[in-house]
């Protein structure tokens, strides 16, 4: 799990004719087993960046995984329209 995907850590490189998408900047990254099957993965702590992070990562509750979709969703709404989904503060206050 990246924990931090926004524009600044998503690098497109040309090496060929395919266009590539490579995730740079794991530091804050968390690694699961995934041979465990039928256990929840959760963890906690904030991280990431607030125009970018789910707000389920903003509290100190467990989250899961499927808050990456929440950033995915977010870069491709950035991609499409060339603005972040919520630029001001009051708009991610509203999201928690």
């Amino acid at each position: 799990m990246h924990r931090d995907l926004k524009p600044d850590n998503v690098m497109i490189t040309e090496d060929g004719a395919v266009p590539q998408i490579k995730l740079i900047d794991f530091n804050v990254a968390h690694s699961f087993d995934v041979e465990s099957e039928g256990t929840e993965i959760e963890i906690k702590g904030c991280t990431g960046l607030k125009h970018w992070s789910a707000p389920e990562t903003r509290t100190q509750l467990f989250y899961g995984i499927e808050s990456e979709s929440w950033s995915i969703g977010c870069l491709l709404y950035f991609m499409i329209y060339g603005t972040p989904p919520f630029n001001q503060d009051s708009d991610l206050k509203s999201q928690i």
